[in-house]
């Protein structure tokens, strides 16, 4: 899909006569014969059964190879001068083992019923437990203190999900609109107590409140997730 003189000037950019270039979606072969044309070993791997003989047909108009060897067999090996075809996977040198172990598959876990909970059954739950006091309506939030009705209140994560935080009561606070604005997707709820207290936002009007909410809310998540 691009110019081959692209494909040249990318390989002539990033490696050196002799090395080893390579591409796993090699479709019509023109990196491949980008890569002989510039003296460079190469390896293509494609899922289309018919890039084979593509890459073939290309390097023989370019007069690099002529198709010989056995055909016939499971493998079905074909040799192109000093290229090597075969349908079967190399075999592995790692012991099978993952080379980026984070990405192993996992097995789902059923998720209990506390984590299943959803956004307004949490909020309900948040409201009762950050109450300024009991059978009042106001709501105390975790990140400046202020009370305000719970209108006025947002369900945001303690630790961002970008960070790992889960998605599950143990994981979530009630915040006034200006503190989730500020938080955003970046901060932690420390984070933000963090920039609350800064001079130049001002907006902390009582930390000792602010963290009494948030015990509050971690008790309460707590009792539920472990009364069951």
């Amino acid at each position: 899909q691009k110019p081959i003189a692209l494909y040249e000037r990318i390989i002539k950019a990033s490696s050196n006569e002799g090395d080893i270039v390579l591409d796993p979606f090699c479709g019509c072969a023109t990196t491949l014969v980008a890569a002989e044309r510039l003296g460079r070993q190469w390896v293509g791997i494609d899922i289309w059964d018919k890039a084979h003989e593509t890459v073939i047909e290309r390097l023989k108009s370019e007069g690099k190879g002529f198709l010989s060897g056995p055909d016939g067999g499971k493998k079905r090996l074909y040799t192109v001068g000093r290229i090597i075809y075969s349908k079967e996977p190399p075999e592995r040198t790692d012991d099978g083992e993952y080379a980026a172990p984070y990405l192993e598959p996992q097995n789902r876990r059923a998720l209990k019923k506390w984590q299943k909970l959803s956004n307004n059954a949490i909020r309900e739950i948040l409201e009762d437990a950050q109450r300024l006091k009991e059978n009042e309506r106001d709501v105390i939030c975790a990140g400046c203190g202020r009370i305000l009705e719970p209108e006025f209140m947002q369900l945001d994560h303690i630790n961002p999900r970008r960070d790992g935080g889960v998605n599950d009561i143990s994981n979530r606070i009630l915040l006034c609109g200006p503190c989730n604005r500020r938080k955003s997707s970046r901060l932690t709820i420390s984070g933000l107590r963090d920039v609350n207290r800064k001079r130049d936002v001002n907006w902390m009007l009582d930390e000792e409140r602010a963290n009494t909410a948030q015990r509050k809310a971690k008790r309460r998540a707590e009792e539920i997730q472990y009364g069951e």
